[in-house]
């Protein structure tokens, strides 16, 4: 905001009408010298101007974990763009010479293309890197369904899907008796999954990763001429967006 501006801000906010008599570039000046007052003030409190630009000079530059943080803030995780509005409220509050502000001018955001692309040059190898990462780790988690075979005959389907920071399993059983919903019954635990039809246990394992328990359910679906259903399906809430890499914990 433009000191002019600034001044007129204050203006229309005033009920009491203190600034109404008081011309803007009065304003400026005032508003100008409190600012170098305070910063020249003896109090052990005041900050020095050279201080301050001390400081803004030795600003640590960012580092890739740090980096993919921030990438993931500004929606640019699990291998998506980076949000090009986020991205310019979040440099206009850093100071011209600070490194992560550098980093972020140097980019912007192709919206045919999850990549990104630097502006008058290359795209700095941490962020290049960061990306990478972040799409592999998306493509891993949304890898497709996997059929698994039990030790005790027993089979089932599985997938994680994942989309926004957070993942869901869904689990299908294909019922050899089509079954009604009072014939089902499903725990869901912290890390533990049991799954019985008509008396006949399906599942019951500690999990890969934890859930959320109370945010995840299940459906019969494949409604068949008797009413009964041919297919049950255990959809899980995960509690961390990561890769399962498989349904059950390994013993």
């Amino acid at each position: 905001m433009q000191p002019s501006e600034w001044s007129k801000a204050i203006k229309a906010a005033d009920p009491l009408g203190f600034y109404d008599h008081t011309p803007a570039d009065q304003v400026d000046a005032a508003r100008e010298a409190g600012r170098s007052s305070f910063e020249a003030a003896e109090s052990a409190f005041a900050p020095k101007r050279e201080e301050l630009e001390r400081a803004r000079s030795v600003a640590d530059p960012p580092d890739a974990e740090r980096m993919r943080e921030l990438m993931k803030n500004l929606g640019g995780g699990d291998g998506r763009p980076l949000d090009p509005v986020k991205v310019k409220k979040f440099t206009e509050m850093l100071e011209p010479n600070d490194p992560w502000r550098q980093q972020l001018e140097a980019l912007t955001v192709s919206a045919a293309d999850d990549n990104d692309v630097a502006v008058g040059g290359r795209v700095p190898e941490d962020l290049r890197r960061a990306q990478r990462d972040n799409l592999s780790a998306h493509v891993a988690k949304n890898a497709g369904e996997v059929e698994v075979e039990a030790a005790d005959g027993t089979t089932w389907r599985w997938e994680q899907t994942s989309k926004n920071g957070e993942s869901e399993v869904l689990v299908r059983f294909t019922l050899s008796t089509p079954a009604t919903k009072k014939a089902v019954k499903v725990v869901f635990k912290v890390q533990h999954l049991t799954v019985t039809v008509a008396g006949e246990t399906l599942l019951d394992a500690k999990t890969c990763g934890k859930m959320y328990p109370e945010e995840s359910t299940w459906s019969l679906t494949d409604k068949t001429e008797s009413g009964a259903f041919s297919e049950l399906q255990v959809l899980i809430s995960l509690a961390e967006d990561v890769k399962w890499h498989d349904l059950c914990a390994k013993a």
